[in-house]
């Protein structure tokens, strides 16, 4: 229609008309792209909101693992005390006895900082990550990022380096293994077959014990380091979810 009367016009030499059917056209085609525009913000905003409230609930479960691996790291460490303890004297104390089997029955056991980095390497590869317009809040998942990557990375070579102490000193002791399937947990004080006598007499028994508790403890504060950076990005996307009106979940 706007095209017949605009070549109608144009025939006719009726400048005024082609002027205004041409503006008819621009402005058509403007507010139409103006539309899309809108639509397509839209649509980005929306996915920013859900991309904000599930990264959150990935830091908020991120961090109480981390937190739970950090308590069973602190208590293995003082454990492992105690069994180092019971070594200088050769001798393990009635009290002490529950600290002793629990050191042994984990003694090697490292967890490390668990984060769900799931959607945040999913944004990543899909080149969405800047879909989050906030800029602080992309540096902080940023740095969570680094500090988990990291740990990531050393967690083979950690494992490499410490397993022999903990193969050496597993030549020093067992659990008896009850027949029943479903006897629950079998670590226990009746089920220790460990001669303390011999073990305190040998060096690189109580050498290995000694460095699986320092890398108990140094794995202990490594996942602070990362707890650290969790937070810190938890806390920037509950800020930012608050400031944008999001924070209500529905």
């Amino acid at each position: 229609m706007i095209l017949r009367r605009l070549t109608t016009a144009l025939r006719k030499q009726d400048w005024f008309t082609v002027l205004i059917e041409t503006l008819i056209v621009v402005l058509g085609v403007f507010l139409g792209i103006q539309v899309a525009n809108w639509n397509d913000a839209r649509i980005e905003r929306s996915m920013e909101r859900q991309y904000l409230v599930r990264l959150h609930d990935d830091m908020q479960r991120s961090a109480v693992a981390i937190r739970n691996s950090n308590t069973f790291l602190a208590g293995q460490v003082e454990n492992e005390g105690v069994l180092l303890s019971s070594l200088k004297s050769c001798e393990i104390a009635e009290a002490d006895r529950s600290a002793v089997v629990a050191a042994l029955g984990s003694l090697g056991k490292y967890n490390f900082a668990v984060v769900d980095r799931e959607l945040v390497d999913q944004l990543r590869a899909s080149g969405q990550f800047d879909v989050i317009s906030n800029r602080k809040v992309r540096e902080a998942i940023n740095l969570m990022s680094q500090e988990s990557d990291g740990q990531l990375r050393v967690e083979p070579q950690w494992l490499e380096h410490a397993t022999p102490w903990t193969n050496y000193a597993r030549r020093f002791y067992y659990f008896d293994s009850p027949e029943e399937v479903d006897s629950g947990r079998w670590e226990s004080w009746e089920n220790l077959q460990f001669d303390v006598g011999t073990a305190c007499q040998d060096f690189e028994f109580k050498a290995a014990v000694g460095n699986t508790r320092e890398a108990t403890r140094n794995l202990y504060h490594w996942n602070g380091a990362v707890l650290a950076r969790v937070v810190q990005a938890e806390r920037a996307l509950a800020e930012e979810l608050v400031t944008r009106g999001w924070d209500d979940r529905r």
